[in-house]
């Protein structure tokens, strides 16, 4: 493992996580960092424990061991939403949309929801839900239009502005999420296979914007991620899981050199 596993002053921390779901250890003691301004992401194989770190980290799921730091804040026993108030969002492997929404809605509503959060007035996720029964009645004000169109447009979507989720490419809906975690002022926003369905240009124009978001907003990302040419291509730092077990970490190049990598990934042993 690298000498350099664990980031100085991260924004974000997971320390000795552990999760066991019936009579399978899910995570077994693993500590991870994310540093603002970076990329960092997690590999391993199917069922290494990938999405389960990102639910513990996002309060959707609450390990049974371990601790949560957002700066120098314990959240380990807090709420998804107290969570989303301290500006953390996440997207998940399939996007979640709402059929009735247009683009321009989607962001407005979210924009409206990370106001809302943050001044504790957004209790629970059914409440985000009901915020949908007034939210077309009520209209849009000139000054939401202004802001939200202003990210659609950094995003590329501005000629979509006006479609439903059912009316865009699969690259767009991710587009679309990545812009919802945006509007609601996410300054830690965690990635979930955001490029699962996407071909290759797709997949690398989603990366540069990540990139891009990272290094220019300082935002703390963390990516999971299965294509290692993108994890490679646009990560500060790696950490590597397999069975619940955190097996290594470093840089980019680290790890593509890493032998507990080419273990877990190929099945080689590092005799070989």
């Amino acid at each position: 493992m690298s000498t350099a596993t664990m980031n100085a002053n991260p924004a974000l921390r997971a320390e000795n996580v552990s999760i066991r779901f019936g009579g399978v250890q899910a995570l077994d003691a693993v500590s991870i960092s994310a540093k603002a301004g970076e990329i960092t992401a997690l590999i391993g194989p199917n069922g290494a424990g990938k999405s389960t770190m990102l639910g513990c980290i996002s309060g959707t799921l609450a390990q049974n061991q371990g601790t949560i730091m957002i700066g120098d804040t314990d959240v380990s026993k807090s709420s998804a939403q107290k969570r989303a108030a301290m500006n953390m969002a996440r997207t998940f492997q399939s996007p979640q949309l709402v059929t009735e929404l247009t683009v321009r809605e989607h962001v407005v509503l979210a924009a409206r929801a990370g106001k809302q959060v943050r001044a504790g007035k957004l209790a629970t996720t059914g409440r985000f839900v009901l915020d949908l029964i007034p939210f077309i009645s009520r209209g849009i004000s000139k000054a939401e239009i202004a802001s939200a169109d202003e990210l659609i447009n950094e995003l590329g979507l501005g000629r979509d502005k006006d479609k439903g989720p059912s009316d865009l490419t699969l690259g767009q809906r991710r587009l679309l999420e990545v812009a919802l975690c945006l509007a609601t002022g996410a300054e830690i926003m965690l990635f979930d296979e955001p490029s699962a369905g996407l071909d290759r240009a797709e997949t690398e124009h989603l990366g540069r914007l990540i990139q891009q978001l990272a290094s220019e907003r300082n935002i703390t990302v963390v990516l999971v991620e299965h294509d290692l040419e993108l994890v490679f291509a646009i990560s500060t730092r790696v950490f590597v899981l397999d069975f619940g077990k955190l097996i290594d970490s470093g840089t980019p190049a680290e790890m593509r050199a890493s032998k507990a990598v080419q273990t877990a990934y190929l099945g080689t042993t590092e005799d070989e």
